[in-house]
């Protein structure tokens, strides 16, 4: 996540004007990873969410630290029991491209997600190959994450453009700058993900895009 895009997510969050409910936050990692690697996840989202009186249940595939309830949706049993919670807000943030069954995930998110509830997706739409555990490369724009969601309807939606960029992010920690040098040179992994890995070669000057959606189910 970048800042820009934390800063997306509570703006439409506090819009609602709403209170004392409950938000689902799915797929949104670790303590660790909220807290420390990118702290500013807790600080600008769930730090506001508190003073909203907004109870926030993390959900992860990772059975870890900072998970409530670990699972995965596309798991019968497990998506019952998301969906008996009736969350009025779910938020997907960063995680669309890292499924390999998109159009059953995004059909078993739209389950979960109670009559009039609210779906607020973040997803890349410009931005480099990671892995967590795979990245399928799924950088769409409104419309495409729009039809995702045919029994949703549209509240807003945008393509945010951060201040950072793929070089100013490497620039930052010299290891991770040889290492990814190294990664486009040889191919360590395989032609098949080496391939994956160059594509972010035309874009390492140009800022990180990230397509941010709103909607309502019907």
């Amino acid at each position: 996540m970048r800042i820009e895009e934390a800063k997306w997510i509570i703006d439409q969050i506090n819009k609602l004007n709403i209170s004392n409910v409950r938000l689902l936050d799915i797929g949104g990692s670790t303590q660790n990873f909220r807290n420390d690697r990118q702290p500013f996840i807790n600080d600008i989202i769930f730090t506001s969410l508190v003073k909203l009186n907004i109870e926030v249940v993390h959900s992860d595939i990772k059975n870890a630290e900072g998970v409530d309830f670990a699972g995965d949706i596309l798991n019968k049993e497990f998506r019952e029991v998301i969906k008996k919670m009736s969350f009025p807000i779910i938020l997907a943030s960063n995680l669309l491209e890292h499924v390999r069954n998109l159009h059953a995930f995004c059909e078993a998110l739209e389950y979960i997600l109670p009559a009039q509830g609210i779906l607020i997706i973040t997803v890349p739409n410009l931005y480099p190959y990671h892995r967590d555990p795979i990245d399928t490369l799924f950088r769409p724009d409104v419309k495409e994450v729009v039809s995702l969601f045919p029994g949703c309807d549209l509240k807003t939606g945008t393509i945010l453009e951060s201040s950072e960029s793929h070089i100013k992010t490497l620039l930052k920690n010299p290891y991770n700058l040889l290492l990814t040098l190294k990664n486009w040179m040889i191919p360590r992994y395989g032609f098949r993900e080496w391939k994956k890995r160059c594509n972010d070669i035309p874009n390492i000057f140009k800022c990180y895009k990230m397509t941010c959606v709103v909607f309502q189910k019907r």
